[in-house]
């Protein structure tokens, strides 16, 4: 189930950190058209999103959305990465305010009023708390801006790092996939980054085949 943070819905982190495509730049996702020529999230994908939230299916209808943490419109990718089940929540906290912080963050990006990096990171951090910042009538904050919180990278699909010393540039713990254990006699390392895309993209460094990449204590 989703954990509730001052009566808001949101993912948890150690299964939905935010996912983007690496190609997806402003230019990019500015373009006319763009979310829906990338969206790709079939039945199974949505049953798999359910199935690690522990929500029953079926879902009462209108009840939750299977949504991308990391909108498509801000370069947001279709791996269960970037997916959680989104109650539709009261007035302020469901799945219709969500979409209008998502429409207001593309029109700031797109204006080049807001970073494309700062938006992702707010958003996936902690999107009610975007929502407070960013869609009030007087934002004037410049692209430089960022958020309160400094979150980790945001994984991006098929990221390849050449070697574990430059995964540990950025994930210090190393990176594995969702319900991985650390196989070792001694201490296990329990504080890897879990993303599964970026885990297949650098399984390569896992030389002992636990499902974890480059972990270090």
């Amino acid at each position: 189930m989703n954990p509730i943070v001052d009566g808001v819905a949101l993912p948890i982190a150690a299964l939905t950190p935010g996912s983007v495509f690496a190609a997806a730049t402003r230019g990019v996702i500015c373009v006319s058209g763009y979310s829906s020529g990338v969206r790709d999230v079939n039945g199974a994908a949505r049953d798999a999103v359910f199935a690690e939230y522990r929500i029953s299916q079926p879902a009462p209808v209108g009840a939750y959305e299977v949504d991308h943490l990391i909108p498509l419109e801000l370069g947001g990718d279709n791996t269960i990465a970037n997916l959680w089940p989104q109650p539709r929540g009261a007035d302020s906290t469901g799945f219709p305010t969500k979409d209008r912080l998502e429409n207001q963050l593309h029109s700031l990006v797109c204006a080049g009023r807001l970073g494309l990096a700062v938006a992702q990171r707010a958003i996936a951090v902690n999107w009610h708390a975007a929502y407070t910042v960013y869609t009030g009538a007087t934002y004037a904050v410049p692209a430089t801006v960022v958020p309160p919180v400094k979150p980790p990278p945001v994984p991006t699909s098929g990221q390849v790092f050449a070697n574990c010393t430059a995964m540990h540039a950025s994930y210090p713990h190393g990176v594995g996939r969702s319900g991985a254990s650390d196989h070792t006699s001694g201490r296990p390392v329990t504080s890897f980054y879990v993303s599964t895309s970026l885990y297949e993209a650098n399984s390569r460094s896992d030389r002992d085949g636990d499902g974890i990449a480059c972990e270090k204590a």
